[in-house]
């Protein structure tokens, strides 16, 4: 007969552990900034390097980082595998110790993220070991996914505690305001970035894995999505009418400026629709659903007055209209795809589904580099067998 594995004290056992839970109280909490120091590329490196050496980095990463938390006035909390949590009475202290960490992490061929957050937290000894928990420190670990490496992100507390005193330092940057939608927390949280002038600011976050269930983003979050680009934003759809009506329906200030302003620093803006009469030519289409493929034109018109109107402005920027054969089974925008940097918002067409009830997904090629090369791979697929698009035609 087979003996059984549950143990006949677990009541015991139980009883025991809610003796050692601490007691929570108001003297438990404090005011305090929480700051994230996190590795970047342990797990590769082990994989590309072997495990040594991954442990190596690690070590030097999370043995630097003490160091300069001690300097500047903070107690480390914990080591999280390949980072670091620490605790800060002196929010600008924090900052600083941040930013020096940055710069001297650097020096080392090594990279990190860093996030901070201040607020209540709660202070506890476990087994003699100081602990600290509390919304803040969450936040703080969720702001810590939208750094790009090398990159300091802080939450809007610490940024109005912290900005009368960065200010008296000549060397210091901060970044102006950039929301996000942290899991767990409700509403989009302001987030700003803070630098020094000789490495400069990124002025963009890391935006992780995120699904708009609801379907077609708002216009504020295209506006979000697209606002810090660098090089080139990409929109790949069917007919782009939804697109186009931002341009000649809304009010300038809630699309066209932000794009026009995005321009005026050098962006190309490339819009690629479906070559309508292709697939008209091409497809048996039911006769209720021909006028979807025949009204491309018209939208198609309506940008190029966009294009025409910007064309005139000499500045920098452009804008550039194609069409492409190919029955596409997504839309998706694009941002700077061909650079580390690169990040997308794209929704699968469903069968049976309207196209703009179907969810969107946003991701970066940071945060998942292998989803990012297939799609992109295939959105350049369509983009290399493109044309650009010069005069409408007519059914």
């Amino acid at each position: 007969m087979l003996s059984s594995c549950i143990k006949t004290d677990l009541p015991e056992l139980i009883e025991a552990a809610k003796k050692e839970i601490p007691s929570i109280s108001d003297e438990s909490r404090e005011s305090g900034t929480v700051v994230m120091f996190d590795l970047v590329g342990s797990t590769l490196l082990k994989l590309d390097q072997g495990h040594d050496v991954a442990m190596q980095a690690m070590f030097e990463h999370n043995q630097t980082c003490r160091k300069f938390v001690k300097e500047f006035s903070g107690t480390t909390v914990k080591e999280l595998g390949d980072g670091v949590l620490a605790l800060f009475s002196d929010t600008e202290q924090a900052c600083l110790c941040a930013i020096n960490f940055v710069e001297s992490i650097i020096s080392l061929n090594l990279q990190t993220k860093i996030s901070i957050a201040t607020g209540k937290i709660e202070k506890m000894n476990i087994d003699r070991t100081l602990d600290v928990f509390g919304s803040v420190v969450d936040l703080c670990s969720r702001l810590e996914k939208f750094a790009f490496p090398n990159q300091i992100l802080i939450d809007s507390v610490t940024h109005s505690t912290v900005l009368p005193y960065l200010k008296n330092y000549d060397d210091v940057e901060i970044s102006n305001s950039m929301e996000a939608v942290v899991k767990g927390h409700r509403g989009k949280k302001e987030l700003f970035e803070i630098s020094t002038v000789s490495r400069g600011l990124k002025n963009r976050l890391n935006i992780p894995f995120q699904i708009n269930e609801e379907g077609r983003l708002l216009i504020d979050d295209k506006v979000s999505f697209i606002s810090n680009a660098k090089s080139e934003v990409i929109e790949l759809g069917i007919r782009l009418r939804e697109f186009t009506s931002y341009f000649v329906s809304r009010n300038p200030t809630e699309f066209k400026n932000p794009v026009l302003e995005l321009l005026k620093n050098g962006v190309v803006l490339k819009c690629y629709a479906l070559d309508g009469e292709w697939a008209l030519n091409n497809f048996t289409i039911p006769e209720d659903e021909k006028k979807y493929y025949q009204e491309i034109p018209e939208t198609l018109n309506q940008l190029n007055d966009f294009k025409n109107e910007v064309s005139k402005m000499n500045i920098p920027g452009s804008v550039e209209i194609y069409t492409y054969q190919h029955i596409p089974m997504f839309h998706a925008q694009c941002t700077d795809a061909d650079t580390s940097e690169g990040r997308m918002t794209l929704s699968n067409y469903l069968t049976g589904i309207k196209r703009s009830q179907c969810p969107v997904i946003q991701f970066s090629k940071q945060t998942y580099p292998k989803l990012f090369e297939t799609y992109w791979n295939s959105i350049h697929e369509i983009i290399k067998n493109s044309k650009e698009w010069t005069k409408s035609w007519e059914i």
